[in-house]
């Protein structure tokens, strides 16, 4: 919904987009899907405050490539590729 909001033109410091924000900032993913969707917000919103955090997500996400090119679910390079989290 965040990145949806600011895809839409919607500030990021209106007042409910900088709760989600601060509410994103305390979350560590664990998912594919939770890194990449914070990677794509962050940068949206404000890639020179969370550049350390935009930083670290984008090098847990390579971590967790597996060898054929792909990615599973969990933040860790185990299990088969799933294509729906691979485009």
């Amino acid at each position: 919904v965040v990145l949806a909001l600011l895809n839409a033109g919607v500030e990021p410091d209106h007042p409910k987009l900088k709760n989600s924000l601060n509410y994103l900032r305390r979350i560590e993913p664990k998912k594919i899907y939770e890194a990449s969707l914070q990677v794509m917000v962050f940068v949206a919103a404000s890639p020179k405050r969370d550049l350390a955090r935009i930083q670290r997500l984008c090098e847990a996400l390579q971590d967790a490539q597996h060898k054929d090119g792909g990615w599973s679910y969990d933040l860790k390079p185990f299990g088969s590729t799933d294509q729906s989290n691979s485009q």
